[in-house]
């Protein structure tokens, strides 16, 4: 069975910057897709950050939602911030694989392909019974940059508003400013970075001034 999709290509666009990158974990290179009657999900995910897309999807012969199918990286790579990405979905390949073909067209460019043969991760387990506690955690800066670049994405050049829902040493989730988008973003272990408890004798003037009297 043919499933053709019409996805916002900004929704795409912030995904790669969720997705893994070259890993060993193969499956994790590219954007997940999972398509039911009337909505499908688009998943992305490094190990460390993880986001997610509904977006409309009419497709009455569907029965039971269709699953593991992950697009490659390498076919996403022209896709930006703009217009709409047109995917056709093919049958199971007949190569004993959960592979499929696959076709998008974007801007006027039309690449073919094939899903990686995989199973993606369970990604809904990530926001069962997820609370955040609103402890305070330190996050990797890089991925903090890619949740400003998520955000221009979606918004255009304006001042990122990207909200994080701290969660201590737990997953927190992540706001964009999209009700079709829902994030989480892991923290920085205790053990790997020094928080100090407060600002040094040198930062407050403490030490300039004890220099002064030894030079008096």
């Amino acid at each position: 069975m043919e499933i053709k999709l019409t996805i916002p290509a900004k929704y795409i666009a912030v995904l790669k910057l969720f997705a893994a990158e070259k890993d060993m974990r193969y499956y994790l290179n590219g954007i997940y897709l999972e398509i039911g009657r009337s909505e499908a999900r688009l998943v992305a995910t490094n190990g460390h950050m993880l986001g997610v897309f509904r977006v409309e999807s009419d497709q009455p012969d569907i029965i039971e939602p269709v699953k593991n199918v992950i697009i490659p990286n390498e076919m996403l790579k022209h896709i930006k911030p703009k217009g709409d990405v047109e995917i056709v979905l093919g049958d199971v390949l007949p190569d004993n694989t959960d592979g499929r073909s696959i076709t998008l067209a974007y801007d006027g460019l039309t690449v073919s392909g094939k899903t990686v043969d995989g199973h993606y991760p369970d990604w809904q387990r990530q926001f069962v019974g997820l609370k955040p506690s609103g402890i305070a955690a330190q996050f990797n800066t890089e991925y903090i940059g890619r949740l400003a670049k998520a955000w221009a994405c979606l918004h255009g050049k304006h001042s990122p508003l990207v909200a994080i829902a701290h969660n201590g040493d737990g997953p927190a989730l992540i706001g964009l400013g999209d009700s079709n988008f829902c994030g989480v973003i892991m923290p920085i272990r205790k053990d790997y970075i020094a928080v100090p408890a407060c600002a040094p004798d040198w930062a407050t003037g403490a030490g300039s001034r004890a220099v002064e009297k030894v030079s008096a």
